[in-house]
């Protein structure tokens, strides 16, 4: 079984807020990316992959906004590194200090047996 994870900006989007259909969601997330340089963020994890006797396995990903100064290829501020004994994997870290508040993204750094 193989699994992998890549993060990758997206620049100079076009919008069509015409194709919003009513998505709150959608509108947000455009009006935030067009006051952070119209850039976006997008992390997707590939797991339990295998190519016998057919192809499949899972694939999970986040959107989001990209902030200037941000890491191109991890979400997050930091890495969280693993120690020798350690069963998990590195783990990207965001500190929000207006809220007083973490965000881990634990998508690949969590062994799954």
């Amino acid at each position: 079984l193989f699994g992998a994870s890549s993060t990758t900006t997206i620049t100079d989007i076009i919008w069509n807020p015409e194709n919003d259909r009513n998505s709150t969601i959608l509108k947000d997330l455009r009006e935030a990316s067009l006051e952070n340089g119209n850039t976006l963020q997008v992390s997707i994890s590939l797991y339990n992959y295998a190519f016998y006797p057919d192809l499949f396995g899972y694939v999970v990903g986040t959107i989001g906004i990209y902030k200037e100064g941000e890491p191109l290829n991890y979400g997050g501020e930091r890495l969280l590194n693993r120690t020798n004994s350690s069963p998990m994997y590195k783990a990207a870290f965001k500190v929000h200090e207006n809220s007083s508040s973490l965000t881990v993204d634990l998508s690949n750094a969590l062994p799954l047996e």
